[in-house]
């Protein structure tokens, strides 16, 4: 049943080609400060499956290496869950890019970049995140796809 505000479409949302996602996270510029940081949401999303508001209010600290891994440690997720995930390594390496360039060593993992190309201290929001997912998917050919599109395919990718 179609709720009166929600989007028309497959109501349990789209399940990706892995690859496409993959592609999705490897299309922005990464020779700019903003493809840098866009690389890294798009990875999260994909190699770690966070929701939107996670990875925006994903911070520093929480990255973390425990036992021979990275992780995001005790990272606070939907109904206040406490959670330990794991961090690819291609994931870790992108974070490791945007960090040095961006010159961000505490704080908010994620922040806004001007049209200058500089770091902003502002934090991005679930919805810059969402613009992001979005802009990428459309980059690659791919329409009506968002961020949690993206968690499902991780999901997926970890299953087969």
């Amino acid at each position: 049943m179609q709720r009166d505000n929600e989007p028309e479409g497959n109501p349990a949302g789209k399940l990706a080609d892995p690859r496409a996602g993959q592609r999705a996270a490897g299309g922005p510029d990464r020779s700019t400060l903003k493809g840098k940081r866009d690389y890294v949401i798009l990875a999260l999303l994909v190699g770690c499956a966070l929701r939107r508001n996670e990875l925006a209010e994903l911070g520093v600290a929480t990255i973390q290496q425990r036992e021979d891994r990275w992780v995001l440690a005790d990272l606070e997720g939907k109904g206040r869950r406490i959670r330990t995930v794991a961090i690819p390594i291609w994931v870790k390496q992108g974070i490791d890019v945007w960090t040095t360039a961006a010159g961000i060593d505490n704080g908010r993992l994620l922040r806004s970049v001007s049209k200058s190309g500089k770091v902003n201290r502002d934090t991005l929001s679930d919805w810059a995140v969402w613009a992001v997912v979005e802009q990428s998917a459309k980059d690659i050919g791919i329409e009506r796809f968002g961020a949690h599109d993206l968690r499902r395919t991780c999901a997926f990718t970890w299953l087969v």
